[in-house]
């Protein structure tokens, strides 16, 4: 039985000349765009601008909307 999907979003946070901040994850020792899961009945929309908001301290202003991403995760494989 597959696991049910776990929704995000998050930004991708840009600045003038084309800088793009990504986050530092410890957990994984990665960097990443902004992002987290929905919080129940949460709107994407919504969740991005509190996401990237508690990761950064930034508060942003959403422009276009980017294609959804799908990620599959593969767990004891």
């Amino acid at each position: 039985m597959p696991a049910p999907d776990v929704r995000a979003a998050g930004a991708v946070v840009t600045r003038k000349g084309g800088d793009v901040l990504l986050v530092h994850r410890p957990r994984y020792d990665d960097w990443s765009f902004p992002k987290g899961k929905l919080d129940p009945d949460e709107h994407v929309t919504t969740a991005a601008v509190r996401e990237v908001a508690e990761e950064t301290g930034l508060d942003i202003r959403l422009g276009p909307a980017l294609s959804t991403q799908r990620t599959t995760r593969v767990v004891g494989g």
